[in-house]
């Protein structure tokens, strides 16, 4: 359904495409061009980015962007063909700041503007230092679940899922994740997966769902945030929340996150794996797009892949994430720096 300043496609596999005519995307390129050091000033940076991106956009534009954002439009998998970086053929090396990697800053300030639409922009100390991540591969740590690895596959997951039972009545998972290519590794890059959680659970037996949505399941801490005599699983919790046909799913597919007492549940459990498999939608995150699944609602999985890494440690692959929360108050029980990066350490 167009607007008259952008156009939105929602195919029939469930993804939602939204497109910026050129004009828009020049004009939106221009005003985003300066470096920018997410280091400092991130509050200004985002009420610049989002007054731009309103400025450029009429209201109905932005009507139909806040119903996508808010699920009350399309089954959140939106993927964004917006204004990028030019020229970027490589991430920054290990250590170097990003705003150093390239000299303009139009791919932050996009994911910016857009979180607008999906709640509050912010970042996990344990993950990222800035409000926004750079997913890049790295040699050593090539076998890690993680954004950094590549050897193994990433299945398919809801982020960070155990915090939405950790602590009762403060969910603390994010509410949408936002992946923005920068640079492109051009032969045999890997391919992100998104898979429609509704449509996945029309294809299984009932019994298998209704399963999954008692407290059936163990779900184990991310990797990167175990610490010796920290908590590292809560449970036994349902996998499947939401109202039928509305389903979100909590939990990760891949090794060592999710653990059952119970056989039949397990096999629900790869039941609903297959389903998601068969409801898959493959993409590529590559300059000039922006993906944005509704975190549950949508999961993603990436392929594995050979990485390029260069001598110097820059990869030819730079992605660049942004989580955003529903309900910030909850992230602020919890330190932070100021600049939206959230210490979300688990107690003892």
């Amino acid at each position: 359904m167009p607007a008259n300043t952008i156009e939105i496609v929602h195919n029939a596999n469930g993804l939602v495409e939204v497109f910026f005519p050129r004009d828009i995307r020049e004009r939106l390129e221009d005003a985003f061009s300066r470096p920018i050091d997410l280091a400092h000033h991130v509050e200004r940076e985002i009420a610049i980015s989002q007054f731009v991106l309103a400025r450029a956009l009429d209201v109905d534009a932005l009507i139909e962007l806040s119903r996508l954002g808010s699920l009350t439009a399309g089954e959140g998998a939106i993927l964004s063909h917006i204004p990028h970086d030019r020229g970027v053929t490589c991430s920054p090396r290990p250590g170097q700041p990003a705003h150093d990697a390239k000299n303009t800053g139009i791919v932050e300030r996009m994911l910016l503007a857009l979180s607008q639409f999906f709640g509050f922009g912010y970042a996990v100390q344990a993950e990222d230092p800035q409000v926004i991540g750079h997913l890049v591969p790295r040699q050593q740590a090539a076998d890690a679940y993680t954004g950094e690895g590549s050897r193994q596959e990433l299945s398919f997951h809801s982020e960070n899922a155990i915090w939405r039972h950790l602590y009762p009545g403060l969910d603390l998972s994010p509410r949408a994740l936002l992946l923005a290519g920068v640079s492109e590794q051009r032969v045999a890059g890997p391919e992100t997966g998104l898979a429609i959680v509704a449509r996945a659970v029309r294809l299984i037996d009932p019994l298998w769902a209704d399963r999954l949505r008692r407290p059936c399941a163990y779900l184990n801490l991310p990797y990167r945030h175990r610490r010796e005599g920290g908590i590292e699983r809560v449970g036994p919790v349902p996998i499947l929340l939401g109202a039928p046909g509305r389903e979100e799913l909590c939990g990760a597919f891949y090794p060592g996150m999710v653990e059952f007492d119970n056989v039949s549940d397990e096999i629900a459990f790869s039941e609903l794996a297959q389903a998601l498999r068969e409801v898959r939608i493959g993409v590529k995150v590559v300059p000039g797009l922006c993906l944005a699944a509704l975190n549950g609602t949508v999961l993603h999985d990436r392929s594995s892949f050979q990485p390029v890494i260069h001598a110097d440690g820059s990869a030819e692959r730079w992605v660049e994430r942004l989580f955003t929360h529903a309900r910030p108050e909850s992230l602020m029980h919890f330190r932070h720096n100021g600049e939206r990066v959230f210490d979300l350490t688990l107690p003892a």
